[in-house]
């Protein structure tokens, strides 16, 4: 039942971050299903046993993945207003929202080190996933959705960039097939017991999903180009609240 909650809370959490941010919303939306990938599967690499303080560890990271784009989005929405391209948008927006998501994510992974460190076996899964999805966070918050809107904004892609791009997931292929071949030749007897086959298999998920990533940015840039934001340089996003207009020091003295 808690599982069932949880993935409906995050669906509903999708779906709210797809209608309000549009093409942002979709780019997070990618960002959080990577991040749970990578989480879940370094944590079967580790052979970590999933417990409830550690699923409540994985839903604190996902709300703080959540948070880390919003800031950036919030930030890219204020450099808009001010009449900036969408591309230099997206460079001050990762910018000015950096300090606040390194700040708070450092904090508390070194927060997550103190309970793996000192606290009991359910804290220690507790602390465990939440550094482990922290940091990952960071990853794809701060890097990973900055890829797509250097492959969606541009009109004219380098080419060079492009290669390089495609260059990992062949790196990332080879080495998990290296790695699982090795393994399983190594432990022909017991090749669940290979930890390099183990890693291979990890490896070989990092590839798949790479893979994924780059035809994902291809398809949101095709869909960008399509619809006429990137020829009108547009980003859209809606907006449910405008600047308060509130004089609070004018009612200091109602609400002294």
């Amino acid at each position: 039942v808690v599982l069932v909650i949880w993935a409906a809370l995050l669906v509903a959490v999708a779906v709210f971050m797809l209608g309000y941010y549009r093409y942002n919303g979709l780019i997070a939306n990618i960002a959080l299903a990577l991040n749970m990938v990578i989480t879940l599967g370094l944590m079967a690499f580790l052979q970590a046993t999933f417990t409830l303080p550690g699923i409540a560890g994985i839903i604190l990271t996902l709300g703080m993945a959540i948070d880390a784009n919003v800031l950036i989005f919030e930030r890219m929405r204020e450099e808009l207003q001010r009449g900036v391209s969408v591309r230099m948008a997206v460079k001050l927006g990762y910018e000015k929202a950096f300090s606040a998501i390194f700040d708070s994510n450092i904090t508390t992974i070194l927060t997550a080190v103190i309970l793996f460190w000192i606290g009991s076996e359910e804290i220690k899964g507790f602390g465990l996933t939440l550094g482990l999805g922290l940091c990952i966070s960071m990853f794809t918050a701060l890097f990973v959705t900055r890829q797509y809107y250097y492959v969606m904004v541009p009109a004219l892609l380098n080419q060079e960039e492009t290669r390089k791009a495609w260059l990992l997931p062949a790196i990332l292929a080879a080495a998990g097939g290296a790695c699982a071949a090795l393994g399983w030749l190594l432990n022909r007897a017991a090749p669940s017991e290979s930890t390099l086959l183990g890693l291979g298999r990890f490896i070989l998920v990092l590839f798949a999903t790479s893979a994924g990533l780059l035809l994902s940015m291809w398809g949101l840039r095709l869909l960008y180009r399509a619809i006429g934001h990137q020829r009108g340089n547009r980003l859209s996003m809606m907006k449910l609240m405008s600047a308060p207009t509130i004089n609070w020091m004018g009612m200091y003295r109602k609400l002294w």
